[in-house]
């Protein structure tokens, strides 16, 4: 091989290794974060996010005939202490009644015959989901035509809950129904549950709703002599007027609902 053949391969050589080079250069380049930016910010929102439900939740453990109080998390046998109670529902016949709590009516019903006892958790409006609900896409309006009870209870599912003392809304986690028999005296329910806040808002508005301010004073619809604040920004309702006698509130007013003629004096 002449020597101005050996000088052609040695650069020919060096021209394809600098392309390789080259053009690792570009890759690796390509791959890198932007500058001032970095890959690990989304995670550590993630991170911020879970560390804050994981403060806000707490759990419960309740048998037959026992409820819990959300908020201070005590469990009670007291209905009436309770947002959230476990109750059972014995074997059905083919036709039955049952209480409609939205339109407030007893109605007949034809129904599938049981012959077992089912676990239901009573709340004032309560709803179960196979995974996690997005609460983005729910209004307290959605959570009013939920019923008060709830039988599928299984280990993992979620229930949006609102309660019956307090009145607000709360995210529930079964983490463990045990059942040795189907004597409900030997049933067991786990739970973890954290506060949520529904958009305040019709039924299908969730995202369409404008933010409202102010209290609107009104006659409650089952108990006709009761007068009801409802804080508009918030959705919390205040009973400030019993009305079956000359009632004072807190602020020293004083009023009475005449039935006949249906006007409030204050």
């Amino acid at each position: 091989m002449s020597y101005n053949q050996n000088l052609i391969r040695r650069a020919l050589v060096v021209l394809v290794v600098g392309l390789i080079i080259n053009l690792l250069c570009v890759v690796v380049a390509q791959r890198r974060p932007p500058v001032g930016k970095t890959q690990a910010v989304k995670p550590a929102a993630d991170a911020e996010t879970v560390s804050r439900r994981a403060s806000n939740t707490k759990t419960a453990i309740l048998k037959i005939g026992e409820g819990v109080h959300f908020e201070s998390g005590k469990v009670t046998k007291s209905v009436a202490e309770s947002d959230m109670h476990l109750q059972y529902l014995p074997p059905q016949g083919r036709h039955g009644s049952r209480y409609n709590v939205i339109s407030g009516q007893i109605e007949y019903q034809a129904r599938a015959p049981t012959t077992e006892n089912y676990p239901l958790l009573v709340a004032s409006r309560t709803a179960s989901f196979q995974t996690r609900p997005d609460v983005s896409k729910l209004t307290v309006g959605d959570i009013n035509k939920w019923t008060d009870d709830e039988y599928e209870v299984s280990p993992g599912r979620f229930l949006i809950v609102r309660g019956k003392v307090d009145g607000q809304h709360y995210l529930v986690h079964i983490q463990k129904f045990v059942a040795p028999s189907n004597n409900p005296q030997t049933w067991q329910i786990n739970f973890s549950y954290e506060p949520i806040q529904p958009e305040l808002g019709a039924a299908g508005t969730a995202g369409k709703n404008l933010p409202l301010r102010g209290i609107l004073s009104y006659q409650e619809r089952f108990s006709a002599k009761k007068i009801i604040n409802l804080d508009l920004a918030t959705g919390k309702t205040a009973e400030i007027f019993d009305g079956y006698g000359v009632s004072r509130n807190e602020k020293g007013e004083y009023a009475y609902l005449e039935q006949i003629s249906n006007q409030c004096m204050v």
